[in-house]
């Protein structure tokens, strides 16, 4: 609740409204103390959605129907696991009133996928630590570096929804036995 306080109270700071530099300085360092770098992420994606939506509705190149008149149509949220930790990832969404198509703008200006989780930059994380551990390895060493709290199926999954062509699976011989040894995943370098 405290911490919802002081997102608001630097929201309002920031809302347009006359403030000093000394109430931004002190809202904002209230905010880093109780919810740090995920916090403030949070509100830099709060006000990116402002300024996207308003971006959207003044502008015409929306191309849904001949005459797109875009009306707001509520708030969705999802979990996105990005290095930072587990951001709750809160988007406006917009509906054209002629056509009745629901457009996402900040997920189209972030280039989120409609059933994206996790974040690029993670995921990439991720894929370089697969590549030289197993999965469950992956998970602790990525848990004990970064914030996200995952399991190692969740793991598995992203590394097999990641397109096809750009893995590649090998199994080595030692050289000494000339046994085969454990598979070795390589990402290709593009």
């Amino acid at each position: 609740m405290i911490s919802k306080n002081i997102s608001l109270n630097l929201k309002a700071c920031l809302s347009g409204e006359a403030f000093s530099f000394d109430e931004l300085i002190i809202e904002t360092k209230e905010l880093f103390e109780q919810q740090g770098i995920p916090g403030f992420l949070r509100l830099l994606i709060n006000f990116t959605n402002r300024m996207v939506i308003n971006d959207t509705k003044a502008s015409k190149s929306t191309s849904c129907c001949e005459n797109p008149y875009l009306i707001r149509n509520g708030n969705r949220s999802k979990n996105i696991y990005t290095s930072l930790g587990n951001i709750d990832f809160e988007w406006t969404t917009l509906r054209c009133k002629n056509c009745g198509k629901v457009h996402h703008p900040l997920k189209d200006f972030f280039e989120l996928g409609k059933y994206q989780s996790v974040s690029n930059e993670f995921e990439k994380i991720c894929m370089e630590t697969v590549a030289r551990e197993s999965f469950r390895r992956s998970v602790q060493t990525l848990k004990t570096h970064t914030e996200s709290d995952f399991s190692f199926r969740s793991l598995h999954r992203w590394f097999s929804n990641t397109d096809s062509d750009k893995i590649k699976t090998i199994r080595l011989f030692s050289v000494e036995s000339g046994k085969q040894c454990s598979p070795s995943i390589l990402i290709k370098q593009a």
